[in-house]
């Protein structure tokens, strides 16, 4: 019995040498690449906008699943500490080791799957004033999609927290796509990155549950609709 135990503890050694390994290497790659690389934000007064919409000056900024490494480069030259929702998978503890290098917060869990002591820890820090991070980002489709379809939890956690959604459309003008079912996007080495904020969407508890929908798909629309600005804009290709 003891011979098993040492065993499992040599190979629970072993995973965590290999994770870690990993996630040191992904980290330096990265932080490689975004040195390379320059981040213009597009339409900056939504964000100051936001902020005068909220009580505390914060804002949910809901992405693309696909876009996860170029918000990791957006946060890299451009905007302070901030909060992540990330998946409670496997796969969600390896991003979420990885952004707390990058020095900014996470929340396990998914936007419509939430643990309750996440979310009222989450809620919390929606709801009360703080100099630190002052915007929450989430994968709006993700963890497992389908692509481009917002979950209306993200919709919820704005309701519950008064706090004003800003969706966040980013787009490089090079990089390479993945055949994953979220389309991945790596960005390119000297590539340009362009971060464009929308126009924020005020959510609050007066808020009608039975308008989730229609709020949720406005946020597809003028998402899917300012990345074809920005490439019609920059002559961008697919």
């Amino acid at each position: 019995m003891q011979a098993v135990r040492s065993r499992l503890s040599w190979k629970q050694f072993k995973q965590k040498l290999f994770f870690n390994i990993q996630l040191y290497a992904a980290y330096g790659l990265l932080r490689l690449l975004f040195m390379t690389m320059r981040c213009q934000v597009l339409d900056p007064e939504n964000i100051e906008k936001a902020k005068s919409l909220s009580k505390n000056g914060k804002y949910i900024a809901p992405i693309w699943h696909q876009n996860i490494i170029l918000n990791l480069s957006d946060l890299y030259h451009h905007r302070q500490r901030v909060s992540c929702l990330v998946s409670a998978s496997k796969d969600g503890q390896f991003l979420s080791n990885l952004i707390c290098l990058f020095g900014h917060a996470t929340f396990r869990g998914s936007s419509n799957k939430v643990a309750l002591a996440e979310m009222k820890e989450l809620l919390s820090h929606l709801s009360h004033s703080s100099e630190d991070s002052l915007d929450f980002v989430n994968a709006v489709d993700g963890p497992r999609g389908p692509i481009h379809v917002p979950k209306l939890g993200i919709v919820q956690i704005a309701r519950l927290s008064n706090t004003p959604i800003v969706p966040m459309v980013m787009l490089p003008n090079r990089y390479w796509q993945f055949n994953s079912w979220d389309r991945f996007r790596l960005p390119k080495p000297f590539s340009t990155l362009y971060v464009a904020p929308c126009s924020p969407v005020a959510v609050d508890k007066t808020t009608p549950k039975d308008e989730f929908p229609v709020i949720a798909q406005a946020i597809k629309e003028v998402m899917l609709n300012k990345e074809k600005e920005i490439r019609e804009r920059f002559n961008i290709k697919s």
